[in-house]
């Protein structure tokens, strides 16, 4: 996740719980490109109904270096907006 998903995720948390319990209702998933994916998420948050809409993008994997392991390509959250 980059610092500004993770931010936004962070200062969305009361708005996706406010002391209420959380149902996940639907996901639907696009790939608009062949290294991301776009999603709409439909949560029950009390009698609310939230809507999030989430990108991740694929990132390369990284060969191994001095001290450092080979790590796999990952998926990167890059994006998340809530209504």
């Amino acid at each position: 996740t980059t610092e500004r998903a993770r931010s936004r995720i962070q200062r969305m948390g009361p708005l996706l719980t406010a002391g209420q319990p959380t149902r996940l209702r639907r996901v639907v998933a696009r790939h608009p490109a062949a290294d991301v994916i776009e999603m709409t998420v439909l949560l029950s948050v009390g009698p609310q109904i939230r809507a999030l809409a989430v990108r991740l993008e694929h990132t390369a994997p990284r060969p191994a270096s001095l001290g450092r392991p080979t790590r796999p390509g990952r998926w990167l959250c890059t994006q998340v907006e809530a209504a």
